[in-house]
């Protein structure tokens, strides 16, 4: 009588443990999520990812934890992170209507129409009025040239005052692919009224405007933009990339000068510049800034790799090389990034004067501090390739693709390995793969 009864105790402080314990871990999850959902409201979003991680060690079946980590990781532009994070919370909470928005935006982003529809009208069933369910039902539509079913979903929804720029953004799209300019430009008008801090719908009327060769309108709009995101440094060249077009070509270089002498220390000016004045084949004139950059930034190495890749589109190749070499000089520290970044540089560059020995040197001093190193394998890959030996670039070109699965010139390479090889049926299996990963790769198909 006596066992039985202790056993009974033992029992119930077993489960009285329990009871304590599970309390203890909803409380502590509780804790993570709040302060994540407080980080990501503070635009902390690597902390956010961090204490939603912390909530699923706790619970690792926990739905919102899952959700809310897909939306940090989409702020900090993990767009597969958040696809799998927006799946793992599908899993648990089937019928929320806003994990499967989050899956069909991602969806429409990958260009998967027929999938964003799914998730699209998975929502509809439940809510017919749905409007960011029918903007990406509308936005897969147009994907696949279907202005006309697209309009119909919009058209019932869209009223002025509505706060939504993606609707606006499908509609006026469904009217350009009907050809109908007006009522695009008065749809811009409707949604910019409804949305004027829209970047996207700003900037799709500064292109209407350009197109109807109205470049003051168009400047406008491009204005208003950058002083929407003043962060953003590549969008006064796209300003000076209107005024080019319309043949004021002094306009744009004073827009390229203003940004300089506005932030004279600032790396990504210079890069930005160059690139410009380069696209529009004034390459003397980006060496120069480029080196005027430099003066100002005597250690930065990617003025150096802009310089170089100048040079070498100028035929200065020697040049370009003592470019390079001095990037060499710029630390001892051999496993600095920036270093392998350099030593990459070099050797495609002796790859292209056919210099196969320093180029495999290259290589090779990379692999001795960064033995994973994908750019270091796929271009001992390529100097194999090169030099008939494609069997053991096959071997450097998988390791590539164990790296970076998503690496599509990777694939391809191993393709061309195993067509020189004589292995056409492996060849195709490789290409196939390159597909899953990028469906839409026009270089795969």
């Amino acid at each position: 009588m006596g066992l039985k009864r202790g056993t009974q105790i033992l029992a119930v402080l077993l489960m009285a443990f329990f009871l304590l314990s599970c309390s203890s871990n909803e409380e502590k999850r509780a804790k993570f999520m709040d302060q994540g959902i407080k980080h990501y409201a503070e635009e902390k979003y690597p902390e956010a990812r961090l204490d939603f991680k912390n909530a699923l060690q706790i619970d690792p079946k926990h739905g919102p934890a899952f959700f809310q980590l897909g939306r940090a990781e989409l702020k900090l532009k993990s767009y597969q992170a958040a696809y799998k994070a927006f799946l793992e919370a599908e899993k648990q909470l089937p019928n929320d209507p806003e994990i499967q928005i989050e899956l069909g935006q991602l969806l429409l982003l990958a260009r998967q129409s027929a999938q964003a529809i799914e998730k699209a009208d998975a929502v509809l069933a439940v809510d017919k009025n749905n409007i960011d369910a029918r903007a990406i039902k509308s936005s897969a539509m147009l994907l696949e040239q279907k202005p006309e079913e697209a309009l119909s979903l919009l058209e019932p929804v869209v009223t002025p005052g509505l706060n939504n720029p993606q609707v606006f953004t499908a509609l006026v799209m469904a009217y350009v692919q009907l050809k109908n300019p007006e009522k695009a430009l008065q749809t811009l008008t409707l949604g910019i009224e409804a949305n004027p801090d829209s970047v996207p719908l700003r900037l799709m009327l500064a292109r209407l405007e350009a197109e109807n060769k109205d470049l003051d309108k168009a400047a406008t709009q491009m204005r208003a933009v950058i002083g929407l995101v003043p962060e953003d440094q590549s969008l006064p060249y796209q300003l000076a990339d209107l005024y080019w077009r319309f043949g004021q070509q002094d306009e744009a270089r004073k827009i390229v000068q203003e940004q300089l002498i506005k932030q004279p220390d600032q790396e990504e000016n210079y890069l930005f510049a160059a690139v410009f004045l380069r696209q529009k084949g004034d390459l003397a004139e980006a060496e120069n800034l480029l080196r005027q950059g430099l003066e100002r930034l005597p250690k930065s190495f990617k003025l150096r790799f802009a310089l170089s890749e100048i040079l070498v589109a100028t035929r200065n190749i020697d040049q370009a090389f003592g470019v390079l070499q001095e990037c060499l000089t710029l630390t001892k520290d051999m496993e600095d990034p920036e270093i392998i970044n350099t030593r990459i540089a070099l050797a495609r560059l002796h790859l292209v004067v056919r210099d196969i020995p320093s180029a495999q040197s290259q290589v090779e001093q990379i692999l001795q501090v960064s033995p994973k190193n994908p750019d270091a394998h796929f271009m001992k890959g390529q100097i194999l390739l090169a030099t008939g030996k494609a069997a053991d670039a096959i071997a450097e070109f998988r390791a590539v693709i164990s790296e970076k699965t998503t690496d599509i010139p990777a694939y391809l390479m191993l393709s061309r390995s195993h067509l020189v090889e004589k292995q056409p049926e492996l060849a195709m299996d490789t290409l196939r793969q390159a597909l899953e990963v990028n469906p839409n790769s026009p270089e795969a198909l």
